[in-house]
């Protein structure tokens, strides 16, 4: 994500039209700075998924150590089944 104040003069620029900006865990802005600063849609690219992948290939190793709790979790299908619903 560029600095803040490039960000603030495209949103300015392209007004009233919604501005996306994709961000990763290195950027330092939270939500709601960008949320003030007028950015309407925030992306999270392929972060969310290569989040995923790292934790099963942490549950993996652990696993091939012999540690049977590495797939242990608080998310159970009732939860899934609720959020599809949502």
């Amino acid at each position: 994500m560029p600095d803040r104040a490039s960000i603030t003069a495209v949103i300015k620029a392209v007004a009233p039209k919604p501005v996306n900006v994709l961000v990763s865990p290195q950027d330092t802005a939270t939500l709601t700075e960008l949320q003030t600063i007028g950015v309407r849609r925030i992306s999270l690219g392929v972060d969310p998924y290569t989040h995923a992948l790292g934790a099963t290939q942490a549950a993996a190793a652990k696993l091939a150590e012999g540690d049977l709790t590495a797939l242990a979790s608080n998310l159970n299908f009732g939860h899934i089944i609720d959020l599809i619903k949502d």
